[in-house]
């Protein structure tokens, strides 16, 4: 983290995008965050536990901006976002709300909006969002819907399961599969699970 911080001095740089297991050095002495010039922060790519946001929140000056943000990899860059003014007192920080030029949904199983308080899987759309998988039609009609009810432009089915607070942030409550995230990389336990039982000495073969 000091070779992190000491870069982005010498640069001059005043914003810097991170994930919790860059940020997670903040939190002991050797590695405390001393960038006088940082303006924002942004974690993004898993979620943000609150312990970890209010140590960062600590370290970081009053006036830096300090942002969580939402965006899968079929997501340009992020579709959501919230900003962290002081510790958060719930067990995870929310992912905000939507960009203005995206449009996000919390749905049940039949695709119809979820009320306030209920969890859904979240639908995100908007000029970064992807299209398709590339040659794979298969995968493409799972995960991208038109949902005429809801809006005219396609919507992608994150997989992520959420739900809206009383101020309308969206608060991450986890995945509808098995999916796994290891800083900020997706990992699907099904394929690894394969691959395991697919050699003849593995216990689970």
């Amino acid at each position: 983290m000091r070779v992190i911080a000491e870069s982005l001095e010498s640069h001059s740089q005043s914003q810097f995008q991170s994930y919790n297991g860059i940020l997670a050095h903040v939190t002991v002495p050797s590695g405390w965050l001393r960038l006088h010039g940082l303006r924002a922060l942004s974690n993004s790519g898993e979620a943000l536990p609150s312990e970890l946001a209010s140590l960062v929140r600590q370290r970081l000056a009053p006036e830096t901006l300090y942002f969580n943000r939402y965006g899968p990899a079929e997501c340009a860059f992020s579709s959501s976002c919230y900003s962290i003014l002081e510790c958060p007192t719930s067990s995870s920080v929310p992912i905000g709300r939507t960009f203005m030029n995206y449009l996000s949904f919390l749905v049940n199983g039949d695709d119809s909006l979820t009320p306030i308080g209920q969890s859904g899987q979240l639908l995100i759309g908007g000029p970064g969002v992807y299209t398709g998988y590339l040659n794979r039609p298969d995968l493409t009609s799972q995960a991208v819907i038109v949902a005429p009810h809801l809006t005219d432009k396609p919507l992608y089915r994150t997989g992520d399961i959420g739900r809206y607070d009383q101020q309308m942030n969206i608060v991450y409550i986890g995945r509808a599969d098995f999916q796994v995230k290891l800083n900020g990389q997706r990992l699907e336990v099904g394929e690894i699970e394969s691959v395991i039982c697919s050699f003849k000495d593995s216990a689970f073969s």
